[in-house]
């Protein structure tokens, strides 16, 4: 009997320094995934003043997106994305194509979860591997682009120290307190950021420390294809967007088809529209190009055809030369020296000794957007 309380009292003894040693594992590894502290804002007033101006966020911290001068038709759509973003409703932008819609789409998520002003947005594209490349994108971003390290430390701090590996979100802590954060293929979310590490960049000084966090804590994006047939079922158990993003929701096959087209708008304006849930509204905003009369853009931004959608057309160009003719012996020239293995410089070289007659009366969106060997935007 004495034997066996000793072996007992033996036992108990190696459960409590086994449960005592795996407590000190578990701190030693929790303190190995706290990142604290995080780092400081390095320029508030840079950071407010993007808050505000979706303009001033771009010209800010995706100069390596849009280098050249914006053009008046790009500041309207920015403005435009702006307001819609903030007071809500349905708006497709027709763009031609090479106007940096996808860029656009990929920075205005990070601004408006950033914000905190949607903290569930939905990203579309026309099908599953561009959806997942927009997401890539904006991954990217929030992994390397310097500036938005330096301003907002509360995202891209966390995200950084992941290293690009998912499986470390799990045991990220700040201050002792978890990070929440998701980094997959096709969701993301924000890391929850608490207490004096959320006051050092949110300045919530007035509330109680146990409520203060950042406003973008928890923020999520998810991509999905529009092809996929089942939008509702790719949100997240009973979370719902108040955000749609979508980026060209058409192919050059989809806009070819008649049918697709009909399938796509009913899913646009069924699925899409509904993801909020019964009864709540939901922003979307879809800058796109028209490839087709009668395709899915085209019929979203007549607004005969699609009332319910505030859209607006936007052209490369707005009026035409006025001399046609120099322009069609400009174009024979080019192609013949092509044929003979030239490069085209003679016939820029003529159009530049014609450029003032042959530029009379046209008008173009972008003039600065051109190619190197080409000298302007007509």
């Amino acid at each position: 009997m004495a034997a066996h309380k000793k072996y007992a009292t033996k036992s108990a003894k190696a459960e409590v320094l086994r449960r005592k040693s795996q407590k000190e594992q578990a701190e030693i590894t929790r303190a190995g995934q706290d990142i604290s502290p995080l780092p400081e804002v390095v320029d508030p007033d840079r950071r407010a003043s993007a808050l505000k101006s979706f303009q001033t966020f771009l010209d800010e911290y995706f100069e390596h997106r849009f280098w050249l001068p914006w053009s008046n038709d790009q500041i309207e759509i920015i403005r435009e994305l702006q307001e819609a973003v903030e007071t809500g409703g349905h708006k497709p932008f027709g763009m031609p194509r090479g106007s940096g819609k996808t860029s656009l789409c990929i920075a205005l998520a990070i601004w408006v979860t950033l914000r905190g002003l949607h903290m569930f947005a939905l990203l579309l594209a026309a099908n599953r591997e561009k959806a997942l490349d927009m997401l890539k994108g904006i991954k990217r971003e929030l992994l390397e682009n310097d500036l938005l390290l330096e301003d907002f430390p509360e995202v891209c701090y966390p995200i950084r120290k992941l290293e690009d590996r998912a499986n470390r979100s799990k045991g990220q802590h700040i201050n002792g307190k978890p990070t929440k954060m998701e980094w997959s293929s096709e969701r993301l979310v924000y890391p929850t950021v608490l207490g004096l590490a959320a006051m050092q960049v949110s300045g919530l000084e007035e509330m109680p420390l146990g409520l203060r966090h950042s406003v973008s804590s928890g923020a999520t994006m998810r991509v999905a294809g529009i092809d996929s047939g089942n939008i509702r079922g790719s949100l997240q158990g009973s979370m719902r967007p108040s955000l749609v993003i979508g980026d060209d929701l058409q192919t050059d096959e989809s806009a070819g088809s008649a049918l697709q087209c009909e399938k796509l708008l009913r899913t646009i304006n069924g699925a899409v529209l509904g993801c909020a849930g019964p009864g709540k509204s939901i922003t979307v905003v879809i800058p796109c190009t028209v490839i087709r009369q009668g395709d899915v853009a085209d019929t979203l931004l007549d607004r005969d055809k699609s009332p319910l959608w505030g859209g607006k057309r936007y052209r490369a160009v707005y009026e035409f030369p006025a001399n046609r003719g120099m322009w069609d012996d400009y174009a024979i020239q080019r192609a013949d020296e092509m044929r003979i293995g030239g490069d085209g410089s003679r016939a820029t070289a003529w159009y530049a000794q014609h450029r003032a007659e042959m530029d009379l009366g046209a008008i173009v969106a972008w003039p600065e957007r051109h190619n190197p060997d080409e000298l302007s935007g007509i």
